[in-house]
């Protein structure tokens, strides 16, 4: 598995403690289980990444087996979450979008709802509307992100 990267001195001194590394900020924006969605969420003998104690998120979201360009996406991406930023939604697990399809929407979602005092997101710089795609798209639709699918997917479960 790959080493924890440290948070990038320009990074942590613009943004202290809201930059963080993608594993952490995935975790971070789910909320902690209760008694009760562990009774009506996990059904299998292994718990989803959402009814999994604290402490052992971290190691259902990276194994020692995980493709080294797995690892690298969650230790070596940094995130850093607006503190204006809204509550994600809740995640509906019967969706049947592809990676490519849940990229693109939220891309579009995100475009619609700009407004002329938006400040500019990465996640839409370059996207082309015309054929759906731009770099960051290509990116976040890599086989990098196959086990992060499957493994959040499971959250709704």
């Amino acid at each position: 598995m790959t080493k924890k990267a440290r948070i990038p001195e320009g990074l942590r001194k613009l943004f202290s403690n809201r930059a963080r590394t993608f594993a952490e900020t995935i975790l971070s924006l789910i909320p902690p289980p209760s008694s009760a969605t562990v009774q009506l969420r996990c059904t299998g003998s292994q718990p989803c990444l959402h009814c999994c104690s604290h402490g052992d998120r971290m190691s259902f979201l990276l194994r020692e087996d995980d493709p080294s360009d797995y690892c690298e996406l969650l230790n070596q991406c940094f995130v850093v979450v607006s503190d204006i930023a809204t509550s994600p939604p809740y995640f509906h697990h019967h969706s049947r979008w592809s990676q490519l399809e849940i990229v693109t929407r939220t891309i579009e979602m995100m475009l619609c709802e700009k407004t002329s005092t938006s400040t500019e997101n990465m996640i839409w710089a370059g996207y082309n509307n015309l054929n759906r795609s731009s770099i960051i798209v290509e990116a976040l639709t890599s086989a990098s992100w196959c086990p992060l699918s499957k493994r959040v997917i499971r959250i709704s479960r």
